[in-house]
């Protein structure tokens, strides 16, 4: 019991500092001090004889030296090859302490030869190798192991990486490759506290590097990078941390009610029409999205360090890019200030031939992303260019999605600029607004695709008797871009559509064309789910409000593609077979 109130006690310790606006560092430091101080002193008193001829080793958040409230403590018990009779049941009395005070504990009681061999067959345990730490003992058979480890890394290091960027591919498939889902996981999700470890992992191996610092001599961050990339950490450190104090137990997802409730605990207010917990929710996608587009250049560079062979050649295209395999890269720093134009030409290169952006192009259009201004968003010039994107007959939506990860999208519309990171809080939707846009111009894009998945074959059908697709494009950019501000987000969003269009210099069909679909964008979807569509009444009144075939061609592709775009299993075959019928009477 005394233990159980000494651990009681750190809890109390970090929640007072929680409620003291200490940053997130400052708590995982607290508790991974005060964890190691409680076990030192458990270790003397229930081993006092394995003490004597046993390391103890901290791994994984104990080993780097950061620890949640009820993170997992990780121990490895470093044994000699002949141990006392004593040592096994003093082990059995210290591992009961700790489970009897309710820490949850990994353990593994092993001599060098039994880890290396593990090591050898475990990418985990070379992992948690390449973070452990000597807590109590002689360190003897710690040097031993460290000496063993150098000579295993110097030969495994271009494995460990592979298969440490194998694992990164691995985890974020499983949530579809966006950092930007409605109920995170804070580590284990894209843009999450593993993305930042797995960077340390590597660089560690690769470089022998002990800190971000070496990464910034090496070039392959700036500091700029560096410091958005520990802030972005510490803030979810101190997230994840009121999490683990809220939930009373290890949890890393924020679902809605504790984002409300750390929203409030960590001090946001309701400002005008807006809660508190859409601010400290767009402050959450604000810091993911900077771990997940520092973490992806990164991760990116180590695969350039694993194949050099395909970006060893280089050569120039014109209008100051390169190409270097398959990567789109730039001639230096001031191709951008030499034609701000660049900042839209160079999606519309990457466009042929599933190009991606090198790791210099994308740090560099970040960094010159402000030179989109008012003069540049009048300019006939851009706005063929972002025109001839929409019109590309190929990676129409992966070149948005990249325009809105370094902020172009945003910059050349900068209505855009609100709904990213900003959150769509009900059981509905599975993504926030950017997010869940940008997907839908996907779904729309596969229409066109026969070997995606088709969500309904008259879709499929409907696509190919649009005249303008770009059209039904902008119009899925700006159908929920007024969610977030006040009044009826249709109708605003209309207003707001019809204002671009007249901007870049659409025609007034084609204007009217998108403002109203942008209004009458949930029509559709509403009309076929609620109303009786057998009832001759309710077709009446959804033909005059349609008003042609044409708005009705775009209408129906609208809708699909946006409700595909909610989420996981959102779409089903009853929802297609109603608007199919819908479209058909």
């Amino acid at each position: 019991m005394r233990n159980k109130a000494r651990l009681q006690g750190i809890y109390a310790q970090v929640a007072d500092a929680f409620a003291a606006g200490k940053s997130g560092s400052e708590l995982s430091q607290l508790m991974w001090q005060q964890v190691n101080v409680l076990l030192i002193d458990l270790w003397q008193e229930k081993a006092p004889v394995a003490s004597e001829c046993v390391d103890l080793v901290t791994v994984g958040g104990s080993g780097r030296g950061e620890l949640s409230p009820h993170s997992d403590w990780d121990l490895w018990f470093l044994v000699p090859e002949v141990c006392p009779a004593e040592v096994e049941q003093e082990l059995q009395g210290f591992l009961l302490a700790l489970w009897d005070m309710g820490a949850k504990i990994g353990h593994a009681v092993r001599s060098v030869s039994e880890t290396m061999a593990h090591i050898n067959e475990d990418w985990a345990s070379a992992t948690a190798a390449t973070e452990s730490r000597l807590l109590f003992g002689s360190g003897e058979i710690y040097s031993q192991l460290q000496t063993k480890l150098e000579i295993f890394f110097k030969k495994q290091r271009k494995a460990f990486v592979e298969a440490k960027l194998l694992e990164v591919e691995t985890r974020h498939a499983r949530t579809e490759g966006t950092a930007f889902w409605m109920e995170p996981d804070i580590k284990e999700g894209k843009g999450g506290l593993r993305d930042v470890q797995a960077v340390f992992w590597m660089a560690k191996v690769w470089y022998g590097y002990d800190d971000i610092e070496g990464l910034v001599a090496a070039g392959a961050i700036s500091e700029s990078e560096r410091d958005s990339l520990l802030n972005a950490q510490d803030f979810l450190w101190r997230c994840r941390a009121g999490l683990h104090l809220e939930m009373k137990r290890a949890s890393d997802r924020l679902g809605y009610e504790q984002q409300a409730i750390l929203a409030q605990k960590m001090g946001y207010q309701a400002v005008s029409h807006r809660p508190a917990v859409d601010a400290f929710m767009k402050d959450y996608f604000r810091h993911v999205g900077r771990i997940a587009r520092v973490s992806g250049m990164l991760f990116m560079h180590f695969q350039e360090q694993l194949n050099p062979q395909w970006f060893s050649f280089e050569r120039s295209i014109g209008d100051g890019f390169t190409l270097e395999g398959k990567r789109l890269g730039i001639e230096g720093d001031h191709v951008f200030k030499d034609e701000p134009l660049r900042l839209l030409r160079i999606f519309i290169e990457a466009q042929k031939g599933q190009r991606h952006l090198s790791s210099q192009a994308l740090r560099q259009v970040r960094a010159d992303v402000l030179l989109i201004d008012d003069a540049f968003r009048a300019n006939p010039l851009a706005h063929r260019l972002f025109l001839q994107i929409l019109r590309g007959k190929r990676n129409v939506h992966w070149t948005l999605k990249e325009m809105n990860d370094t902020g172009v999208l945003g910059r050349f519309i900068p209505e855009f600029r609100d709904v990213v990171g900003l959150g769509q809080f009900n059981q509905y939707h599975a993504f926030t607004v950017d997010e869940h846009t940008i997907r839908a111009v996907g779904e729309a894009r596969n229409f066109l695709h026969s070997d995606r998945t088709m969500r309904l074959p008259l879709a499929h059908d409907v696509s190919y008797k649009i005249n303008r697709p770009e059209l039904l494009y902008i119009a899925l950019i700006f159908h929920d871009i007024a969610k977030g501000l006040p009044g009826n987000h249709s109708k605003v969003g209309a207003v707001m559509a019809r204002d671009f269009c007249q901007r870049i210099g659409l025609d007034e069909d084609a204007t009217d064309l998108v403002s109203w679909l942008v209004k009458e964008h949930l029509m559709m979807a509403v009309k076929s789910q609620r109303f009786d569509l057998s009832d001759p009444e309710v077709i009446r009144a959804f033909a005059e409000r349609v008003g042609s075939q044409n708005r009705l061609q775009y209408l129906l592709l609208l809708t699909v593609a946006d409700i595909a775009a909610v989420g996981p299993n959102v779409w089903n075959d009853w929802k297609g077979s109603l608007l199919s019928e819908l479209f058909r009477l």
